[in-house]
C-alpha cells in the first residue's frame, strides 16, 4: 500500500521493474492485514513487525492525507515501504 504504488495505480500504471517493490521476480503482494491473516492461517504467531520507509514527497504526503480521509487505513499503511516479520510456528 505504499503511496508510490497507490499513486501510480490511481493513474493507471502497474509497471514491473528490475528492482524495488514491483521487482519482476516478486510473485505476490500483501497488505499488512493480509500478512497477519496468512501467518495466522498457516499456524504461525507473529512476534514482531518491523517496517522500512523511504522518502515521501510533499505531493505524496498530500495524497496520503486525502486517502486517509476516505479510507480506514492510517498514514502508516501508505508510508510503509516494506514489512519485516519475525514469526514462530505455534
Amino acid at each position: 500500500m505504499h503511496i508510490s504504488i497507490v499513486s501510480n495505480l490511481l493513474n493507471g500504471y502497474w509497471t514491473y521493474e528490475d528492482s524495488g517493490i514491483l521487482d519482476k521476480t516478486h510473485l505476490r503482494f500483501f497488505t499488512k492485514n493480509e500478512i497477519v491473516r496468512m501467518f495466522s492461517q498457516t499456524g504461525y504467531q507473529i512476534e514482531d513487525v518491523g517496517v522500512t520507509r523511504v522518502y515521501i514527497t510533499p505531493e505524496q504526503q498530500k495524497l496520503i492525507e486525502q486517502l486517509c480521509s476516505i479510507s480506514s487505513s492510517g498514514m502508516d499503511a501508505f508510508t510503509t515501504y516494506q514489512y519485516l516479520i519475525r514469526a514462530r510456528k505455534k
